[in-house]
């Protein structure tokens, strides 16, 4: 299943925390728990007011919907779904989102996992948790559609001990992440 389940939340207040986000999406699995909500970081590291949240399954998905312009704390939130097949691609540009990685694991281990796929990748990404710590989470930039479907096909498999899922992300997501790791 290559669907992404996930949503943008917007609208949100700076002092918003990943568990509050799940704590708000009442009834939603979320991909990794609190590690699954991955929160938009601006300039000089402060919370730019956006989420984006991986949901485990299409029920999860159609219920994280429902909380849509809902009051979280004192503001309404926005909440908008992300597919990848109503974007169109941008300049032949192919990025993956990794969950489930170990904290502990680096961007060698994660180009060594996609080597022995042979997928040829660009660049790595490790995003990092509230703390500045390494989230379960990576976004790789890579060559081609070809090494897209090769990506794909990693959905599930293993890193050490810990089963990896591997999503497609667009382009945005990908500098985003890209912004908040040079921040």
């Amino acid at each position: 299943n290559c669907d992404l389940l996930m949503v943008q939340l917007s609208g949100l207040a700076l002092t918003s925390t990943s568990q509050n986000i799940c704590d708000f999406l009442f009834g939603c699995d979320v991909v990794g728990g609190p590690e699954g909500v991955i929160i938009e970081m601006g300039e000089r590291g402060i919370p730019s007011g956006y989420a984006f949240v991986l949901l485990e399954t299409t029920a999860d998905f159609e219920t994280a919907l429902k909380y849509n312009k809902q009051i979280l704390g004192d503001r309404c939130v926005s909440i908008e779904k992300m597919t990848p097949k109503d974007e169109e691609v941008q300049e032949e540009k192919f990025c993956i989102m990794l969950t489930g990685l170990e904290k502990t694991a680096t961007a060698k281990d994660v180009s060594d996992f996609l080597s022995d796929g042979n997928v040829k990748h660009v660049e790595i990404i490790r995003s990092v948790d509230e703390k500045g710590e390494p989230s379960e989470n990576a976004f790789i930039k890579i060559e081609s559609e070809e090494d897209l479907k090769l990506a794909l096909n990693l959905n599930e498999t293993l890193i050490g001990n810990r089963q990896i899922d591997v999503f497609q992300v667009n382009l945005d997501l990908f500098q985003e992440a890209m912004n908040e790791a040079h921040a």
